[in-house]
């Protein structure tokens, strides 16, 4: 039984190209982890039976195998249309809430 279930929303930038995110990150035969994706919607399913947990970018990133920060690139991140201030935390730590927007993009940075 599920107490949580919500949806953020991932985009994926590189030098401007939108990236697809791949359907069943997170999903295999008879099992699901509590982040997943079922689609190339760019929606993370985040679905728990515990209520009071809390789930990070971090943690899907971890379900998909790959890290957030990328060698020779440049990060910006917008959470809902707002510039985080990567100065003040990481896009790993940032706790997804359902409806939230997310937008990571990376820039090639320069030699």
């Amino acid at each position: 039984r599920l107490s949580q279930h919500f949806h953020p929303h991932l985009t994926i930038e590189t030098d401007g190209v939108q990236e697809t995110i791949p359907a069943n990150i997170g999903i295999l035969p008879n099992c699901m982890a509590e982040t997943h994706t079922h689609d190339t919607s760019d929606t993370i399913h985040v679905e728990a039976a515990s209520s009071s947990k809390e789930f990070n970018l971090g943690q899907f990133f971890a379900v998909r195998e790959q890290p957030i920060e990328r060698p020779g690139y440049i990060l910006e991140v917008k959470i809902d249309g707002q510039v985080m201030d990567l100065e003040q935390g990481k896009p790993e730590d940032i706790v997804l809430k359902d409806k939230q927007t997310i937008v990571l993009q990376y820039k090639k940075s320069e030699p």
